[in-house]
């Protein structure tokens, strides 16, 4: 079933893509651009319109207008966390659209539905991190969609060790995109970090993670 934002939020949303359409029939050579935009604990912002190479466009308006939409969404009940659009350049020369969310609410049911596995995660790489340094002083493990991941370990006089993650790593980012799954959302990637002044023990960890919904909106 389509997802669907509520009236007057859904209004001011056409708006944004309206201006963004407009910036993209100026494009001579893209073919592929997004937008994104994000609340995320109360610090706002993103790509309002990413594309190789980048396309002139007026950020501080359509940032504003993201802004207005998603106090708007707020008050007609929808607190939203995350709005991503994909567009794509079709053969006729014309631009199409996808838009998928998340809101609050979603994405904590995700994170609290990935709490194992992120505990699992925060074991493994204090062993990563013994294993690659004695004296590490910090591990983190980014995976981002379409790249490899990546480990990187700090020790010494910031001396940084870099690499791929191993197996068992890799394991147990595929159990977060399950629980992602679980939960009708789409992962698209994340940061976890573990320094050695943490306390060993459950929940010493930082965790940044993304979820997106599966369904256009």
């Amino acid at each position: 079933m389509t997802r669907v934002l509520p009236p007057k939020a859904k209004a001011q949303f056409d708006q944004i893509l309206s201006k963004l359409l407009a910036c993209l029939a100026e494009a001579k050579e893209q073919t592929v651009a997004s937008s994104q935009f994000m609340d995320i604990d109360g610090s706002v912002g993103g790509q309002v319109l990413a594309s190789a190479p980048p396309i002139a466009h007026p950020y501080q308006d359509i940032h504003k207008m993201y802004l207005a939409m998603f106090q708007q969404a707020k008050e007609e009940g929808l607190e939203l966390r995350e709005v991503n659009s994909q567009f794509k350049r079709q053969p006729d020369g014309q631009w199409t659209s996808t838009t998928n969310w998340v809101t609050r609410d979603e994405h904590a049911s995700f994170v609290k539905a990935a709490a194992p596995v992120v505990e699992e995660l925060r074991q493994s790489l204090r062993k990563t991190a013994a294993a690659a340094a004695q004296d590490w002083a910090s591990i983190s493990l980014t995976i981002e969609l379409s790249k490899p991941g990546r480990v990187v370990v700090l020790h010494g006089k910031k001396q940084r060790i870099v690499a791929e993650p191993g197996p068992d790593l890799l394991d147990l980012v595929r159990k977060v995109e399950a629980a992602a799954a679980g939960q009708g959302l789409s992962f698209t990637g994340a940061t976890w970090r573990v320094k050695d002044q943490m306390e060993d023990e459950e929940g010493e960890i930082d965790s940044a993670m993304g979820v997106i919904a599966t369904t256009p909106g």
